[in-house]
């Protein structure tokens, strides 16, 4: 069975080193909000902890979508939608996953060397994978534990080569999810697996990374249609003999149980702020000292970042006031009716103002202001 939900959710404000958790927000399918400042920061989302696998979208900004906790720097204000395959619960299908019993249960069209990887074409079982080849392989590590077993290759220069193959018993109409882990062992020249079942590809090329030692999950749901067996098969398409060394482990075939899915929403406040570019020009004010309407200043909306001048003059151009670089709804800049000390006639006044938003826009206005007593 195939279930798809989403869990409920927390809002989060992040802001360079500030970091505000609200209380969680029990209301089923609503959407995780994170704020950060500006364009690019970085932010980690997160989701369900051991997993069977994860699948983030979209990829552009994240910088590893098939972990749990991948970190985001996008550039305007994304949804993010993970998808979670939860296999705690299903039976493994793989026979020898991580290689405890070396070279038993699948096949290979590598010959298998149980001491030195010698040559292209080959693969060991090992703890270790300098071990097979101390000149030319990293020392790196299994999968699973950091001390168990793992299958290192050494890619063949002949195409269409199987890596490792395995065939597996499957129900009708059901759908499953096979995953590993590839790490290259030599980081030049990584390795590009294709993987298959029942000769057809799963997924696309999947590519190792240039840094040794670094395991890399691949995972991808396939539905078994009519198929009651399944040949699961990895060729690696990378026949160039330079480099090319790399280790799997973990190989996982599962019928899934549950597929859950979350959102994450990441606003990115200078852009959204950015939106309310509103200035608000009062056309009259009444400065008698009753405390009401007694200044004329410009309230703004949250797009704004300053007023950078701020001028009162009359219809000759006599400048009568003048500020310089008002914070928004900054009221000490503004003006009283009053220059030099004595309080003006009642009158139209002009006003100028250069304004800057958090964009970095600027734009100039002007209008006029009736003073009233």
């Amino acid at each position: 069975m195939w279930i798809r939900s989403l869990t409920s959710h927390f809002v989060i404000i992040v802001c360079v080193a500030h970091i505000l958790l609200l209380s969680p927000v029990i209301l089923f399918s609503q959407i995780d909000t994170l704020y950060i400042c500006e364009p690019l920061d970085e932010i980690v989302l997160t989701s369900l902890p051991d997993q069977l696998s994860y699948t983030w979208g979209p990829i552009s900004s994240l910088d590893d979508h098939t972990i749990a906790s991948p970190t985001a720097k996008p550039i305007i204000s994304t949804l993010y939608i993970v998808e979670q395959v939860d296999a705690s619960d299903a039976e493994n299908l793989i026979v020898n996953p991580h290689f405890d019993d070396g070279p038993e249960g699948f096949l290979s069209d590598y010959p298998y060397s149980d001491h030195l990887i010698f040559t292209q074409g080959i693969f060991g079982v090992s703890d270790n994978s300098k071990s097979l080849n101390g000149i030319f392989f990293s020392e790196c590590y299994d999968h699973t534990t950091g001390d168990g077993m793992m299958m290192v290759i050494d890619g063949s220069p002949l195409p269409d080569q199987e890596v490792w193959c395995q065939m597996v018993s499957v129900k009708p109409n059901t759908q499953y999810a096979f995953s590993t882990w590839l790490s290259s062992v030599n980081p030049l020249n990584p390795a590009a697996l294709q993987f298959s079942i029942n000769d057809e590809p799963l997924g696309g090329v999947f590519r190792a990374t240039s840094r040794a030692c670094n395991w890399r999950p691949f995972y991808e749901l396939w539905e078994s249609g009519t198929a009651e067996v399944a040949e699961i098969c990895i060729v690696n398409q990378n026949t160039d003999p330079d480099g090319n060394d790399f280790a799997l482990d973990d190989l996982g075939f599962f019928e899934l149980a549950k597929v859950t899915h979350d959102s994450i929403q990441v606003m990115i406040t200078a852009i959204e702020s950015a939106k309310e570019r509103r200035v608000y020009a009062p056309n009259i004010f009444s400065p008698n000292g009753d405390g009401i309407n007694d200044l004329f200043y410009l309230p703004t909306g949250k797009g704004v970042k300053a007023i950078q001048d701020f001028t009162i003059y009359n219809r000759w151009g006599e400048i009568f006031f003048s500020k310089h670089f008002c914070a928004p709804q900054d009221q000490t800049c503004g003006w009283d009716g009053y220059y030099n000390g004595s309080p003006l006639s009642e009158e139209v006044y002009s006003y100028s103002a250069k304004i800057v938003y958090l964009d970095q826009v600027t734009q100039s206005i002007k209008g006029t202001v009736q003073l009233v007593r």
